[in-house]
């Protein structure tokens, strides 16, 4: 893998813990690696459980069972230890890494000990599943956040290393570019992050801050980070925190991706951008695509507001109809080097290879305007009948001016909103005239915080179970 190949080509910093204030530079990462590589070699191909935090030890954990060439799952190791163990019962990882002690993980593993020159443990299974793993699968990450859902994402070194090489391109990475950890590295976002700064001698600056803490900001100035990331939760709650306060000198870059942003939000965002000399991206991707799918070039605001732009790298997009053939408007179909293997939700499926031969068919409808812009409409799936009519709630959730969620229940839609919505009667009368359909057809639900994901999206599972969405 050229990610791993690459570490011992820098000599900078790659990573810098703001708590401690300690600094780890490409040799000693590659090293810390190799020590990882070194505990947990095989002839065989074998299973990898990293769980992962934002800390200097999660990276050296993932990166050393890259470097051993075999199948790595991220777990969020903060999970509950019930979720945990459950997914750990579906899969039988032969090693278990975390970058802190942990109690253990039951009678089939040995003891957790401490791996030489690194912030590691590791547990080792007793007995190794007998299961093969596909050569090709080299990275399984979560298809959803905190849930426990044991589907995965499985994704080969190309893809790694496709993904990582198309956002350094557009994006235009140095190596003294700085990001600031905002998201968690078991998602695809966050991950993408790390990968592409490590592939071009970045240094990635790590703290546990939130966004919303005053020592998130501070420690991006005083580490000079150069770029933030975010989701749409994310980006409306800098809008409603005051950013454009902020005093960030080296800021050259924020991008986006995640879920649909409101319109205003990205505005917003724009105007700053030319105010403060910074960049801001709007992005489309997925974890079955390693990421990344498209992006919308800071110049093309605001003539393209809305639009998610063109494909990255070597990618290409298309539009086609539920019999696989193209056309103007449809649901959005994805080529490139960066599309995964597919998914497993147990080891047994590990023995699988690329089911999607390059082709990842999205789930999002879309449309190409004049110029061959992408414009994304809505996704499959996410509709309500209501009073016989088919309303797509991706449109009803843009359609008010507010941090909303729209999830479909029996003969109505409810819209969870937070306390900053100004008149939920006044939004629902406007949903009503909107829609031309009776008021009754929307139920509005105040929920304050609305419940996110481990990767900072809307928890529609928890909003289902709370307020009994289909």
């Amino acid at each position: 893998m050229q990610l791993i190949d690459r570490l011992a080509t820098y000599s900078g910093a790659a990573l810098c813990d703001s708590q401690s204030g300690r600094m780890v530079d490409y040799r000693e990462l590659s090293d810390a690696a190799a020590s990882v590589k070194s505990s947990i070699e095989s002839e065989m191909k074998r299973l990898v459980f990293c769980l992962v935090d934002l800390s200097i030890g999660a990276v050296q954990a993932y990166l050393g069972a890259l470097s051993a060439n075999h199948c790595v799952c991220l777990i969020d190791a903060g999970l509950a230890e019930s979720i945990r163990d459950s997914l750990v019962n579906a899969y039988q990882p032969d090693w278990i890494i975390a970058a802190s002690r942990d109690n253990g993980f039951g009678d089939a593993y040995h003891r957790g000990h401490a791996v030489d020159g690194t912030e590691v443990w590791l547990w080792q299974r007793k007995k190794p599943a007998s299961v093969a793993i596909h050569r090709d699968n080299q990275l399984l990450l979560p298809t959803s956040g905190s849930t426990g859902n044991p589907k995965m994402v499985r994704l080969s070194g190309q893809n790694i290393d496709a993904n990582a090489l198309s956002i350094a391109e557009y994006l235009d990475l140095q190596p003294d570019d700085r990001p600031i950890s905002s998201l968690p590295l078991q998602y695809s976002y966050g991950l993408s992050v790390l990968n592409s700064h490590l592939m071009t001698g970045g240094c990635l600056i790590l703290t546990n801050h939130s966004i919303i803490e005053s020592e998130f900001w501070d420690t991006f100035r005083d580490s000079q980070c150069t770029s933030f990331a975010g989701v749409p939760f994310q980006y409306t709650s800098l809008l409603r925190t005051g950013f454009e306060k902020l005093e960030l000198p080296t800021l050259r870059t924020m991008t986006q991706a995640g879920g649909k942003l409101a319109d205003r939000v990205i505005l917003k965002f724009h105007q700053w951008s030319l105010e403060k000399d910074f960049r801001f991206f709007v992005m489309f991707g997925q974890t079955e695509a390693t990421a990344r799918i498209s992006y919308l070039d800071p110049d093309a605001l605001p003539t393209k507001l809305g639009s998610v732009g063109h494909a990255i790298g070597q990618g290409r997009l298309s539009l086609e109809d539920s019999d696989g053939v193209e056309c103007n408007r449809g649901e959005v179909v994805y080529r490139g080097p960066n599309v995964s293997q597919g998914y497993a939700t147990n080891r047994s499926e590990l023995v699988q290879g690329d089911c999607l031969e390059g082709v990842l068919r999205t789930g999002d409808i879309g449309y190409f305007d004049d110029d061959g812009f992408l414009f994304l409409t809505g996704r499959e799936g996410r509709f309500a009948k209501v009073f016989g009519l088919r309303l797509s709630l991706a449109d009803i959730e843009s359609a008010l001016d507010a941090d909303v969620v729209a999830i479909a229940s029996h003969e109505s839609v409810i819209v969870v909103h937070d306390a900053n919505l100004a008149d939920a009667s006044t939004a629902r009368k406007s949903l009503s005239s909107r829609f031309r359909i009776h008021q009754s057809a929307f139920k509005m639900q105040c929920l304050d915080p609305i419940p996110l994901t481990a990767n900072g999206k809307p928890n529609i599972a928890a909003l289902k179970e709370m307020f009994g969405g289909t």
